[in-house]
């Protein structure tokens, strides 16, 4: 990025152009790219604009995101606990951010459960055809 390397990586414009940046990587499927980008944005966002600027929230919510596409459930539902919990108290319950912050934190909630539960589905069916294998060989 021209601006980080020109500005500085906490100057208003270099912020500005890695919190959007980790977006469009999203809508490209280029989700360990984006995690990278995103997780040092958020860094030094939490540092120079403190972790209930609005920016700051968003990138806690695409780093989120981009753990989530890539699986690691429990990091994706702490960020976004943590990141419902600032909007709740910044916000209010029903400011619109703050519902479409629980409605991810139910996405990854829903997800985590469907992989628990197809990850036991196939330990089960594992299980069968080892004992008609047994049967079989029996």
């Amino acid at each position: 990025m021209v601006e980080k390397r020109v500005l500085g990586k906490e100057h208003q414009s270099t912020l500005v152009s890695a919190y959007n940046l980790p977006g469009v990587l999203l809508g490209q499927g280029e989700f360990s790219e984006a995690a990278q980008i995103v997780q040092e944005t958020w860094a030094v966002q939490k540092r120079v604009l403190g972790e209930e600027h609005p920016h700051t929230l968003v990138s806690a919510s695409n780093l989120a995101s981009a753990l989530l596409k890539q699986g690691d459930f429990s990091e994706a539902e702490r960020l976004f606990r943590g990141t419902l919990n600032i909007r709740k108290r910044v916000l209010g319950e029903e400011h619109p951010s703050t519902v479409a912050m629980s409605n991810s934190l139910d996405v990854v909630l829903a997800r985590r459960d469907e992989c628990s539960g197809a990850a036991a589905a196939k330990k089960r069916k594992r299980a069968e055809c080892r004992g008609v294998m047994e049967e079989l060989d029996a």
